[in-house]
């Protein structure tokens, strides 16, 4: 990491570090013996599980105990013990305060208390991170605010998609302007047949025209006997579906016709978006740094600003 990252002012900190460990015994020992993250986020994931994805589940406990052996949780027990789980360790409450004292290296917080870790040993008036990232730490703001650590402000990171030269000259040779990539497969496989053919198989004017139709035939109909506009309801109904059935099986003709210009649509897309998703989550950025070297980095962190909500696309031309 200091090797890609040193000159650009990264430190990288030991979080397993006696003296950091020790500045957070205290949130240490209220997890272990008051449950207060416990409370705080379930508080909090519950105003927001109506409008809000629920990431992270809290457990009573939220602390790894490390051992030359591993990583393992810490449970307490019914009878008001502690035992660290997949091994024979076992403390009573007097005894795991004095461990945690002593020894505040071997406790480590899972993923609802390293926030708060993070903040007290680091203190930041912000943190970005990515959509995933900041859908949790949505979640702690109750947290922060009962253990008294500075909640930071949370900004979205910059996303990215780097189209190198193949697939650029592949979108151009398709017709495709740079919007047209976010839009779906099946719109951009219809879209390039279309261009390709001169076809255009959109059902929508004829639609426009069906509805006018049938509401002057209903209208009049009600004049006669309210009762048949029900008759003419049914009627329209079946013939929109016919005239959108017939634009489907049109639409599979044409794509069994032109199964070239298809696949090609769909690898560009699979290229760009893997399963669908954000390259980034998908594509290890060490192929392009290989091809580019440090003029890579150098490139991402001249194109990227937290402070711009946008999207960025960089282009190998």
């Amino acid at each position: 990491m200091h090797g890609l990252f040193g000159e650009y002012g990264l430190v990288v900190v030991d979080g397993d570090d006696r003296e950091l460990k020790k500045a957070f015994i205290a949130e240490m020992s209220d997890d272990l013996m008051q449950h207060t993250a416990f409370e705080a986020v379930n508080a909090t994931s519950g105003r927001l599980a109506n409008i809000h994805k629920i990431q992270v589940q809290p457990r009573q406990i939220n602390l790894f105990y490390l051992t030359p052996g591993g990583r393992e949780r810490i449970e307490k027990n019914s009878d008001g013990k502690y035992s660290v789980l997949n091994s024979t360790i076992k403390f009573s409450k007097e005894s795991i305060l004095k461990e945690l004292e002593q020894h505040p290296e071997r406790f480590s917080p899972n993923v609802v208390l390293r926030p708060l870790y993070q903040e007290k040993i680091l203190p930041n008036l912000a943190y970005i991170g990515g959509p995933g990232e900041l859908n949790y730490w949505l979640q702690f703001k109750d947290a922060f605010e009962a253990t008294k650590i500075a909640f930071p402000v949370l900004m979205l990171r910059n996303c990215m998609l780097l189209v190198n030269k193949t697939a650029f000259g592949k979108l151009k040779k398709l017709g495709f302007p740079i919007p047209d990539l976010f839009m779906s497969t099946d719109y951009l496989v219809l879209k390039v047949l279309e261009n390709s053919s001169n076809m255009h198989i959109n059902t929508a004017q004829i639609t426009a025209l069906i509805q006018k139709e049938f509401d002057t035939l209903s209208k009049e109909l009600a004049l006669l006997d309210a009762s048949l506009v029900s008759t003419v309801e049914a009627e329209r109904q079946k013939t929109l579906n016919s005239i959108l059935n017939l634009e489907e099986k049109a639409r599979r003709a044409l794509k069994r016709k032109n199964e070239t210009l298809v696949t090609q649509v769909k690898n560009l897309k699979e290229k760009l978006f893997p399963g669908g998703g954000l390259q980034e989550r998908t594509d290890n950025f060490l192929p392009f740094y290989c091809q580019d070297g440090g003029g890579f980095i150098d490139e991402i962190i001249s194109q990227t600003d937290p402070f711009e909500k946008k999207f960025i696309v960089l282009i190998e031309e």
